[in-house]
């Protein structure tokens, strides 16, 4: 069976699918902040169930997720064994299986190590990835902090409208 046959059988995202995304301490910074924070998700992720098993510190997401493209900010926090901040969200847009990143350069996600098959191009593992363009509103979810051991600390939760930090 080819990738894109695969692919095509993938069960469909609904508004209640919990998405993942690796994002940096930056992001989180702007999805926390109080004043104009940050309510939107943009670029690539995954569905939590698929991505959550494999990602359990920095470098296995690194790995994974592919998180090794040209100019990221990730390679750091492996070499020194840092920690990473997860978002698990919801969102009332709900990406089809056809969108994913391609291998065309539309957007700078678009690259090598992009696939293109709509799969991370991870050497173990089979992850869908998913893309959400720009500017797709959250509807519900939380950030999470987990260190290189892999504890898992929930950082900040959806209230109503926005991240707030867990005090």
């Amino acid at each position: 069976m080819e990738l894109s046959e695969i692919r095509s059988n993938v069960p469909e995202i609904t508004k209640d699918t919990v998405m993942q995304k690796v994002i940096t301490l930056d992001q989180f910074l702007e999805y926390t902040r109080e004043i104009a924070p940050r309510i939107d998700i943009s670029g690539c992720a995954s569905k939590a169930s698929d991505a959550a098993p494999y990602t359990n510190n920095m470098e296995q997401a690194y790995e994974t997720l592919r998180l090794d493209y040209k100019g990221t900010a990730y390679k750091k926090l492996v070499e020194n064994n840092g920690d990473m901040y997860v978002m698990r969200f919801t969102s009332n847009y709900c990406p089809s299986n056809s969108e994913y990143p391609k291998m065309d350069g539309s957007e700078p996600w678009n690259i090598p190590p992009c696939t293109g098959t709509g799969f991370t191009g991870s050497g173990e593992h089979l992850v869908p990835e998913y893309t959400y363009g720009r500017g797709r509103e959250i509807s519900d979810g939380a950030i999470y902090k987990i260190d290189a051991n892999g504890q898992e600390i929930m950082v900040a939760f959806w209230n109503y409208d926005h991240f707030e930090n867990v005090k």
